[in-house]
């Protein structure tokens, strides 16, 4: 198991969160099948990571995901607000969700999940064994990369049109990490 494939929740210590990142991906519309034939080794959010600006967003959206889902299972709906309550039946849809600026998932899906175009690919799965991870991982075809690649990604034609998708003004990296931080967080507030 790879250190970096492990995604620690401050909020959440005892969820397991692991994700990959991956580059030169060639295989998303063969993913994007297999995801929908319930044929994957375990279940996991397939994530388009070109609108995924930091690792601090993925962070922030699989606490979210964590936190809806740690909600769903106290089985009190009296205790939860609309925003808390899951929005779907598996924390890796809430978290495609969660990294969507909008309040859609059938919308967050369409436009943040693996397709055929995917080149850059991050793979994230709660809650999953590293063998069953490992095999998941091995279904991409493309040049796995450490997570903090993902951070490192300093591209101004990027970073334009990840705040272009999110509708904040673009502006340097960690101003716009700022930007859709808060925009993320404050979606579902009514």
């Amino acid at each position: 198991m790879a250190d970096d494939e492990l995604v620690p929740l401050e909020l959440f210590p005892d969820v397991v969160v692991r994700a990959a990142f991956f580059e030169d991906v060639t295989n998303g519309g063969a993913l994007r099948e297999q995801i929908l034939a319930k044929t994957l080794p375990c279940a996991a959010a397939l994530v388009d990571a070109s609108l995924v600006l930091s690792t601090a967003v993925l962070r922030s959206a699989a606490t979210q995901a964590a936190r809806r889902a740690d909600h769903g299972a106290s089985r009190r709906p009296h205790v939860c607000r609309s925003n808390d309550a899951p929005k779907s039946r598996a924390p890796e849809t809430d978290l495609v969700y969660s990294l969507a600026p909008h309040s859609q998932v059938g919308a967050a899906l369409k436009e943040l999940g693996v397709g055929p175009e995917t080149s850059r690919l991050l793979v994230v799965a709660f809650g999953a064994e590293a063998g069953a991870f490992g095999a998941l991982v091995d279904c991409v075809a493309g040049e796995r990369r450490p997570l903090a690649a993902l951070d490192a990604d300093r591209d101004a034609d990027r970073d334009a049109a990840i705040a272009a998708y999110f509708s904040v003004a673009p502006g340097p990296h960690e101003v716009l990490e700022r930007n859709i931080l808060t925009k993320l967080a404050t979606k579902d507030v009514r």
